[in-house]
Parts: C-alpha cells; structure tokens; sequence
C-alpha cells in the first residue's frame, strides 16, 4: 500500500515535456476558472496577451523567442532573471508584472500536473521578482486649502 501510495504521488524528476505542452493545460486551466467565476474572461484574455508577449504569436514578436520549444526540466532562476530584464525593456513594469504573474501560474501547474517537483519550483521562482512600478505624483494639498475651497467666500 505504501509503495502504491508514493508512485501516486512521485513527480517526474527530469520532464521531457516542453512549455508549449505546459501552456496547452494552462490555457485549458485558464477556461475551467472563468467557468468557476475564480477569473473573469477578460483577466483571462489579458494573462493569453501575456503568454503571446513572451512565447510569441502570429503578429507579436515574444520577448523569449525559444520559450515554448523550451524543455520543462531546463527552466532556471537565470534564465527567468534574464527574460525578465528584456521583457522591462519592451514593456511597461505593469505588464511585466503581468506576465511574472502568469510564469508563476504556469510553474504551479507544472506541479499540479507532477511534471516539476514543487522545491524545484519554489528554487527557480526565485528569478521570478515583479518589477518596480513607478508611481504617479500625487497632489499635495492640505486641510486649510480644502476647507477654503468649500466655505463662501
């Protein structure tokens, strides 16, 4: 019973599987989400916009060219790092936090799906660090000047 219980639950250690498999059950995981109201179909829309950013699709350039041919087994904490600081120089912090967001979610369902050990997982996302986003200056304004704005002059 106990050796059936660990074959059930043993992950692949070296996945031969590439990220373009990878993104067919995200996109899949995608769809069962916004049926469960756990995503609207337009957060859906943005997170597929992303995966076009980076992998490439028929009228965009993707920032990581290679990332769909790209084995499972050979994703790094570099490799990560590195299309992180290409990928900021296209687009804005916010859609690069965007796309962190769903490289994180594609490394879930790698160990959901028992083709990445969830350590493993865990080493490599660490390449995986949003980006700054600047912030727009706010207006300085004090309690006197807001109240003399409302009395009658």
């Amino acid at each position: 019973m106990r050796q059936h219980m660990l074959k059930l639950n043993a992950v692949k250690p070296a996945s031969d599987e590439t990220i373009s498999a990878l993104i067919e059950k995200y996109i899949t995981d995608l769809a069962r989400r916004v049926q469960i109201n756990e995503i609207t179909a337009s957060n859906r829309l943005y997170k597929l916009e992303c995966l076009d950013q980076v992998g490439g699709a028929k009228k965009i350039k993707g920032t990581w060219p290679t990332f769909r041919s790209l084995k499972i087994s050979d994703l790094s904490e570099k490799l990560f790092e590195n299309w992180i600081a290409t990928h900021s120089q296209k687009y804005s912090a916010t859609r690069t936090n965007g796309a962190v967001t769903m490289m994180r979610e594609l490394l879930r369902i790698a160990v959901k799906e028992k083709l990445m050990a969830r350590e493993v997982m865990e080493d490599i996302a660490h390449g995986l660090k949003y980006v700054s986003v600047a912030r727009k200056p706010r207006l300085k304004c004090g309690f006197g000047e807001i109240a003399s704005r409302r009395q009658p002059a």
